[in-house]
């Protein structure tokens, strides 16, 4: 509950409650706020009144009101939050429950708020990996499918399955991406998985088992990089050289790239298209 600038917490939860606050110096007054709900109704009413320090009743300073007029807010505001949990064992997912506030000021007639409506999701969402592609050598591109029709997707989180250990490894936690990168070892073999988490808090399960989530199972390696005849990872100049001491021979397999047999110049035109590729990993 808040007042003015000032936020309190309540932590009965009998049903009812009452919690003083004196106002003083500031104000001559004690703030008392009740609150109870009927639970047959579903209706809670919370009350908060001004009280004169020395008698206990209500007060009828105007100076002494636990509100100010809202001149600079939220000194003239106050409010209530509240949450609602469903009974353990009952399943409301798809109902649709209202709630409204009428406000009373003294004597006044009551002031109703339009009335709110929440929908129960009770049911976690489902994520996919549907692919993964190497983009350098120590990172991948998941591309994620699934979702929730309900409350929408929170976040994601990617896990592998550690064999050795039996045990499911955290890689990264990811927002709402259709797509999202890892960083990994490339030279093990991995099984990846997502979890999803919905916009209420449902969280898909592992159950200590791959197989309890989607997932993808893949390995990759160097991938054999066309023009590269010095291994280093590029098609340079220095490659470039290499092909060109020894074009128009036969029997030079590295630079036979057409497998005919010689280097000539095809095998040329074919490490040309290649001039300059920054060699990475493949699946």
């Amino acid at each position: 509950m808040t007042y003015a600038d000032t936020s309190i917490v309540i932590e009965e939860d009998d049903g009812r409650f009452v919690k003083e606050i004196d106002l003083r110096p500031g104000k001559n007054a004690i703030l008392r706020i009740e609150g109870e709900v009927d639970e047959l109704t579903g209706i809670l009413t919370v009350v908060f009144s001004s009280l004169d320090p020395e008698t206990g009743a209500v007060t009828f300073d105007i100076d002494a009101g636990f509100l100010n007029p809202n001149v600079i807010p939220p000194e003239g505001e106050a409010e209530v939050n509240f949450s609602v949990k469903m009974i353990e064992g009952e399943s409301l997912h798809g109902e649709v429950v209202e709630n409204f506030v009428d406000i009373y000021f003294d004597a006044n007639d009551p002031i109703r708020s339009p009335v709110w409506s929440n929908t129960f999701d009770g049911i976690p969402p489902n994520i996919l990996i549907e692919n993964a592609e190497v983009v350098s050598d120590t990172s991948l591109v998941l591309t994620l499918g699934g979702g929730d029709n309900d409350s929408g997707i929170r976040y994601q989180k990617i896990y592998y399955y550690d064999t050795v250990a039996d045990s499911s490894v955290l890689v990264g936690t990811f927002g709402i991406n259709d797509t999202v990168e890892v960083v990994l070892d490339p030279s093990l073999e991995w099984n990846l998985y997502a979890m999803g988490i919905d916009g209420v808090g449902n969280s898909e399960t592992l159950e200590g088992t791959v197989s309890a989530a989607s997932f993808i199972e893949f390995e990759y390696g160097p991938l054999v990089c066309v023009g590269d005849f010095n291994n280093d990872m590029t098609v340079g100049v220095d490659d470039l050289l290499i092909m060109l001491a020894v074009i128009g021979l036969s029997n030079e397999l590295s630079t036979d790239l057409n497998g005919n047999g010689a280097t000539d110049v095809d095998d040329l035109l074919t490490f040309l298209q290649a001039f300059g590729v920054d060699c990475s990993y493949n699946l």
